[in-house]
C-alpha cells in the first residue's frame, strides 16, 4: 500500500516544508503535532522534577528557578552570596554595636578628651556637643542591636525569604 503523501504528485512536487505540511498532509501533521506536544510535556515534567529535587520543600525556590529560568544551583549560589553579604553587613553592625557600647563605660570627660585628641573625630563633627550627642544617639541604638535577638546569622535553612 502507497502511503497517501506519495500519491499526490502535485503535492509532493510543491515541496515539504513547516509552512506547508498542514494544508498538504493534516494526518502528517496532526501525528507530528502531537508528537511533540507530548515530547515536550515529559521533558517539562522532567525538569521540575529535577528542580523539585534541588529545592525540596521550599516552593519560594522553586518559583524563583521556574521564573528566573534558572537552574535551582545558580538560584541557591545566588541566594547563598546575597545572605552572606547580609550576614557580613550584620556582623559589621554588631561589631560597631558593641565598640559604641563599650563606650558608655566611659566618663563624660574621657569622651571629651577622646575627642579633643583626634584629628578625625574633630574633622568629622563640627564640635564636642555634637561627637556627644551622637554617641548618645549611637549608645541607645547599640544596645537596642546587642538586645535585639532577631539579629542572626541567616542561612538557607532558616531563612523565611526562602520558605
Amino acid at each position: 500500500m502507497t502511503p497517501q503523501i506519495f500519491k499526490d504528485k502535485e503535492k509532493t512536487d510543491a515541496g515539504l516544508s513547516a509552512d506547508n505540511i498542514e494544508t498538504l498532509h493534516p494526518g502528517i501533521y496532526a501525528s507530528l503535532r502531537d508528537r511533540f506536544i507530548a515530547e515536550g510535556k515529559l521533558a517539562e515534567k522532567k525538569y521540575i522534577a529535577r528542580l523539585k529535587k534541588c529545592c525540596g520543600d521550599n516552593p519560594k525556590l522553586l518559583g524563583q528557578c521556574l521564573i528566573s529560568k534558572e537552574t535551582a544551583r545558580e538560584v541557591l549560589l545566588t541566594a547563598v552570596e546575597q545572605l552572606e553579604a547580609e550576614n557580613k553587613r550584620t556582623d559589621d553592625r554588631l561589631d560597631h554595636a558593641r565598640e559604641i557600647e563599650a563606650l558608655k563605660n566611659l566618663t563624660e570627660a574621657q569622651l571629651r578628651s577622646k575627642y579633643f585628641n583626634s584629628q578625625n573625630l574633630q574633622d568629622e563633627f563640627h564640635s564636642e556637643a555634637a561627637y556627644l550627642a551622637y554617641l548618645k544617639n549611637e549608645i541607645k541604638v547599640a544596645h537596642r542591636i546587642n538586645q535585639d535577638n532577631n539579629i542572626q546569622k541567616r542561612s538557607i535553612k532558616n531563612d523565611t525569604n526562602y520558605k
